[in-house]
């Protein structure tokens, strides 16, 4: 047995605009040109893909269960016609993202959705972690690209690009009990607070840590459920914490005399390495998300 694309595409057309004339449109043939391509693919199928009657035609059973294997097919074959294509223009075959996992939000999954709307046959590959891993991945050349908060001095071998400014607030479990949402020194410095892993790892835990006693983890989100369990306080994006907030699990609070942070974004990768065109496309797209103060 023998088919053609333009066969299949075809009857597919016809069985999803629901005629000839309707698919023949869609194709930008002639009807008459559609229903033969039809007819000639249940010819080499040796059964009926359509019931036909003079003003209607109708899916057979055994067209119904050669739809759902004939769809796919039409879409391996985009998709290889989609590789040739980048493989004729010496397009990047794949794009790795390192992703802060406290850098996640629907901003940045609109710029590497980019990537793969502009280089549809792309390997897309998002790895998420803490800034050290992230750093550690970037040297190592196991991601192109990443994109960290930026709270620890920069390095000679690695060319680093502003994205978007983010506030950070004090968050507690709702439990606890917090006059006019403010807190004194002392009283912080008895609950324990949650602190991210790369401060300790980076020499940032002076900087950051007020509390006595801490608790350590590399997961932003982690961290929120922690706080949320009452297991104590921490900083975070205030980005990360409002659906908790907003939820009534958490609450913000001030800590009197303490500056508020803010903190930028940071797109980086190695000086060494070419920006190919995923790359830059990622990259200028994350330049611009607005700020989150």
């Amino acid at each position: 047995m023998s088919f053609s694309l333009d066969q299949l595409t075809a009857f597919v057309q016809t069985v999803e605009s629901g005629s000839f004339r309707a698919a023949a449109i869609k194709i930008g043939k002639h009807s008459s040109t559609v229903s033969e391509q039809v007819a000639n693919l249940e010819i080499d199928l040796g059964f009926e893909l359509f019931e036909r009657s003079r003003r209607s035609i109708e899916l057979t059973k055994r067209g119904q269960d050669m739809y759902h294997f004939a769809k796919p097919v039409l879409l391996e074959a985009e998709q290889f016609q989609n590789k040739a294509d980048s493989v004729l223009a010496k397009q990047p075959t794949s794009f790795t993202l390192a992703l802060d996992n406290a850098m996640r939000c629907a901003e940045v999954a609109s710029c590497y959705s980019a990537v793969l709307e502009k280089y549809p046959s792309i390997n897309l590959k998002i790895l998420s972690g803490d800034v050290m891993q992230i750093r550690s991945w970037i040297r190592s050349g196991i991601a192109d690209v990443g994109m960290i908060a930026t709270s620890i001095a920069s390095s000679a071998d690695f060319t680093m690009s502003r994205s978007f400014a983010f506030n950070l607030v004090n968050i507690v479990s709702t439990d606890r009990l917090i006059k006019k949402r403010s807190l004194d020194i002392a009283s912080v410095r008895a609950i324990p607070q949650i602190l991210f892993n790369f401060m300790l790892e980076s020499g940032l835990e002076e900087a950051h840590k007020i509390s006595n006693h801490s608790i350590v983890a590399n997961n932003a989100h982690e961290i929120m459920e922690m706080v949320t369990a009452g297991l104590g306080w921490s900083m975070m994006p205030s980005y990360i914490a409002e659906p908790y907030i907003q939820s009534g699990k958490i609450q913000t609070f001030a800590i009197d005399d303490a500056r508020v942070d803010i903190w930028f974004s940071e797109i980086i990768h190695l000086s060494s390495k070419t920006v190919n065109p995923a790359m830059k496309c990622f990259i200028d797209k994350a330049k611009k998300i607005a700020d989150k103060i």
